[in-house]
C-alpha cells in the first residue's frame, strides 16, 4: 500500500495524459478536438482563429502540465501546490469556455445538465485525476527528510 501511495503522482499523471486520447465530448477526444476546431474556422462562420486558440490552449495545457509534473517529480524537484493543481485549473477554464460557447451557439437554450449528458469518460477520468493530483506527496520526500536528519545528527 505504501508503494502505491508513493507512486500515486506518477499514476495520476499518466491517467491524465492517456485520458486526453479517450472520448471526452460526443465521441471527440481532446486530441481530435484540436484539428477539428481549427478546421471549423473559415471566412463564413463566426468562429475566428483567435477564438480557437483561446479554446484550445487550456486543453493543450492539461497533458503538457501533467508531463511537466512527471518530469519534475522524476528529477526530484519540489512542486508547489499551485503547479500540481495546474491540470485542474486548465480543465476548469476549458470546461467554462465549453459551457459558454455551447450556450451561445444554442441561443441560451442549452442547460448545464444537458451539456453534462454529452460528456464522456475521458472528461470524467481527467477531472477525477486532476482533482486528486494536488493531494499527492512526493515519493522522494521521506528519503530527503531522512538524509537531512542523518546530516543533522552527524554534525
Amino acid at each position: 500500500m505504501q508503494t502505491l501511495i508513493s507512486k500515486l503522482r506518477y499514476i495520476l499523471c499518466f491517467v491524465i495524459i492517456s485520458a486526453f486520447f479517450l472520448p471526452s465530448y460526443q465521441d471527440i477526444s481532446g486530441f481530435t478536438f484540436i484539428p477539428l476546431a481549427f478546421s471549423s474556422t473559415d471566412d463564413q462562420s463566426e468562429i475566428s482563429t483567435a477564438d480557437v486558440f483561446i479554446a484550445t490552449i487550456p486543453l493543450i495545457l492539461i497533458p503538457v502540465s501533467s508531463i511537466a509534473i512527471l518530469v519534475r517529480t522524476y528529477m526530484r524537484r519540489q512542486l508547489r501546490q499551485t503547479f500540481k493543481a495546474l491540470p485542474l485549473i486548465c480543465l476548469a477554464v476549458f470546461t467554462i469556455l465549453l459551457f459558454l460557447s455551447l450556450r451561445t451557439i444554442a441561443g441560451g437554450g442549452m442547460s448545464s445538465l444537458r451539456i453534462l449528458s454529452h460528456l464522456r469518460e475521458g472528461f470524467y477520468i481527467t477531472a477525477i485525476a486532476s482533482m486528486l493530483l494536488p493531494f499527492t506527496k512526493s515519493p522522494y520526500r521521506r528519503k530527503v527528510k531522512r538524509v537531512q536528519e542523518q546530516k543533522a545528527e552527524a554534525a
